[in-house]
C-alpha cells in the first residue's frame, strides 16, 4: 500500500520476512480476545448481578485489546531490513479508536430493536475504528532513512474492506441465536 510521493521518481522496495511464531501468537491473541469479548457481551444479556454497563465496558475492552494486540503483535512479526523504532505515545493512543469502535458497535448491536440501518452504522463505526487504529499505529512506526506513503485508492479500499468485514461479523454474531442467548 505504499506509493511514491508527488514529484518522486525513484523507490526502493523493501523485502521483509515474517516470524512464524509471532504470526501464530497474533492469531491466538485475536481468537482468544474476540472469544472473551463475545462471552462478556453474551453475559450482558443474561441475568447477572453485574450491571449491563460493566459487561458492555468489559466486552468492549476485550475486543479493543484483541484488535489492538493482534495488530501490534502482527507488526512485530515483520522482520524489516532497516532499523525500526516506535513512537510509544502514538502506539498507546491507537488503542482508543479500537476500544471506542468496539464499545459503540456492541452498544448499537445490543439495542432491543435492530434494523439494517443500525447494523450499517455499527459496521461503519467498527470499520472506521479499526482503520484509524491501524493507520495511527502505522504512523507510529519510524523507519531509518525510509518514508512510507499511501496510495489513496488502496487506502480507501482498505477502509471499505474493514467496514464490510465488520458488517458481516456483526450480522453473524447477532443472528446466531444459539450463541447470543447463551452466556458462557
Amino acid at each position: 500500500m505504499f506509493s511514491l510521493p508527488i514529484g518522486e521518481s525513484v523507490a526502493i522496495e523493501l523485502h521483509y520476512t515474517y516470524s512464524s511464531t509471532m504470526v501464530a501468537l497474533s492469531l491466538l491473541m485475536g481468537i482468544l480476545g474476540s472469544f472473551t469479548a463475545l462471552c462478556c457481551n453474551a453475559r450482558m444479556n443474561a441475568n447477572s448481578f453485574i450491571s449491563k454497563r460493566i459487561w458492555l465496558f468489559l466486552s468492549s475492552l476485550a475486543m479493543g485489546l484483541a484488535i489492538w494486540g493482534l495488530h501490534f503483535i502482527g507488526i512485530g512479526a515483520i522482520v524489516f531490513p532497516v532499523a525500526l523504532t516506535q513512537n510509544f505515545t502514538l502506539t498507546a493512543l491507537s488503542f482508543i479508536p479500537a476500544f471506542t469502535a468496539s464499545f459503540l458497535a456492541f452498544y448499537f448491536v445490543n439495542q432491543p430493536r435492530k434494523s439494517k440501518k443500525l447494523y450499517v452504522i455499527s459496521a461503519i463505526l467498527m470499520g472506521a475504528g479499526i482503520s484509524m487504529m491501524h493507520y495511527v499505529g502505522m504512523f507510529a512506526l519510524i523507519f531509518e532513512n525510509v518514508s512510507h506513503y499511501y496510495d489513496p485508492l488502496w487506502f480507501t479500499i482498505s477502509i471499505a474492506i474493514a467496514i464490510i468485514v465488520s458488517y458481516v461479523a456483526l450480522l453473524i454474531f447477532s443472528n446466531n441465536k444459539v450463541y447470543s442467548t447463551r452466556a458462557f
